[in-house]
């Protein structure tokens, strides 16, 4: 597609909700970030509006929230809507942010015009547990992707190793913070007074094995006999999963020691109470919430999977456990509530590593990067 010499590279984003979620925040601070002259971002949400939608459509960014991918009866309406869409707007990339093996939508996109097909990879979970085989939706989208952006070096080696991408066809791009919206320093036990907090950002669901925090409560509290101890979830129940956490924490007694706060507004607030941030997790691509976290100043204590141990660096900004490893979890909190001093000397080293690595406005001028070079190495510019 020939554009005119200096005009912004047009992209398509392609998303299935603008609700609460590490993804869907990336792509809201993406689009509202880019400098207008090189990229023009468009946004279609499949879904209905969410928290997301006000602040892209604030940015003056366009963003249509409409189902054209449905299964409903009018599918193959909605999936010409869609080619026609992307034909007429002239889009030079589609950049999707569909979960798992979709591939609707990549072929969708190669109709409409030989537009560049690049996908976000933010996840591993597709291979959790050994399976390495592709199914027929990974092998079509797969052949159909021009460029794969993985959020960690452990979700690149996944999709070069088992996917079989090129080296040359992915990149890899980190998620970024803004630093103004978390003040530093966090402000810790010592500072506001009341019991040790261990945070938790993220989904109440099986995925991020929120009930490996409260069977170490339980060590904490039932057995070390740690009583000035709160763990706070700050997060959206998804599938039951709180009823069953809910369930565990009364049969030990631990309700007084727990609150959940539910999908809240101004989570920024909250993450700088915690003395530590715990994600158990079965498997990451990349948490925002642990740069998040750091960011604020707050130590944090994950799994050792995916892209956690790039910024979970053991005994300097946090602590690595094993997934369901509740008893080292327990251990690890302990040592921690005992050795406030290298808690807030963690928590400093945290806040400098995202400060060196983890800013918004490198991962908005990497994205702006290689949509350039991606744009003319195809030898489509101007």
């Amino acid at each position: 597609m020939k554009r005119e010499s200096g005009a912004p590279i047009k992209v398509l984003y392609v998303i299935p909700q603008l609700t609460v979620g590490g993804a869907e925040r990336m792509l809201c601070q993406m689009v509202t970030g880019f400098d207008r002259s090189k990229v023009e971002p468009v946004v279609w949400n499949l879904g209905d509006p969410g928290k997301f939608s006000h602040p892209i459509r604030e940015a003056g960014v366009p963003l249509i929230e409409r189902a054209p991918l449905g299964r409903g009866k009018y599918l193959y309406l909605d999936a010409l809507k869609f080619i026609s869409f992307v034909y007429r707007g002239r889009f030079d990339i589609v950049h999707s942010f569909m979960f798992g093996p979709h591939w609707v939508d990549a072929v969708l996109a190669k109709l409409a015009s030989d537009v560049q097909y690049i996908v976000a990879r933010l996840e591993v979970q597709l291979w959790r547990g050994g399976n390495t085989r592709l199914g027929w939706g990974e092998r079509t989208r797969n052949c159909l992707v021009t460029h794969s952006i993985a959020n960690s070096q452990a979700v690149k080696r996944v999709i070069t190793e088992i996917e079989g991408y090129s080296e040359d066809r992915v990149s890899v791009i980190y998620n970024g913070v803004d630093l103004k919206k978390f003040p530093f320093p966090a402000v810790g036990r010592r500072a506001r007074g009341g019991p040790f907090r261990i945070g938790n950002v993220a989904t109440l669901k099986k995925i991020k094995s929120q009930m490996t925090i409260i069977q170490a409560l339980d060590v904490l509290v039932n057995e070390l006999g740690i009583k000035d101890v709160e763990v706070v979830f700050t997060g959206r129940s998804d599938g039951g999963y709180e009823e069953e956490m809910q369930a565990y924490a009364s049969a030990k007694k631990l309700m007084p020691y727990i609150r959940s706060l539910g999908e809240i507004d101004n989570i920024f607030a909250e993450i700088r109470q915690f003395d530590v941030m715990v994600l158990p997790s079965l498997s990451e691509g990349f948490s925002l919430a642990i740069v998040e976290s750091m960011a604020a100043g707050v130590p944090v204590v994950a799994t050792r999977v995916g892209g956690n141990p790039e910024i979970v660096l053991p005994g300097q900004t946090g602590e690595l456990f094993d997934v369901g490893d509740f008893r080292n979890l327990a251990k690890i909190l302990s040592r921690l509530y005992s050795q406030e001093d290298q808690l807030v000397d963690m928590g400093t080293r945290a806040r400098k590593l995202v400060e060196k690595q983890f800013l918004l406005t490198n991962m908005v001028r990497q994205y702006e990067d290689l949509y350039l070079e991606l744009f003319y190495r195809r030898g489509i510019g101007p």
